[in-house]
This record gives C-alpha cells, sequence and structure tokens, in this order.
C-alpha cells in the first residue's frame, strides 16, 4: 500500500495533480528556472 505524502518539500511540484509528472523550481545564477523532472522521488533527489 502506498505511502501518504505527509512533508511538502520547497520547489517540487504537480502542475496538473494526479498526472504522476512533477516539476522542480530553482534558481541557477539568479534566474528562476524550471524543470520537468518525471518522478516525485526524481525531483526530490
Amino acid at each position: 500500500m502506498p505511502r501518504k505524502i505527509t512533508k511538502k518539500e520547497t520547489g517540487v511540484y504537480e502542475k496538473e495533480p494526479g498526472s504522476g509528472v512533477w516539476w522542480a523550481r530553482f534558481k541557477s545564477n539568479g534566474v528562476t528556472r524550471r524543470e520537468k523532472i518525471g518522478r516525485r522521488g526524481d525531483a526530490i533527489g
């Protein structure tokens, strides 16, 4: 049985809830960037 996600990670989000596609938001050289990552575990790690 899958665990519930209890802790929210800053900068990691799902654009369309339930889609399973996760995005990461971060700053690089003062510019905010967003990248499509895929699975939530890959976005956090």
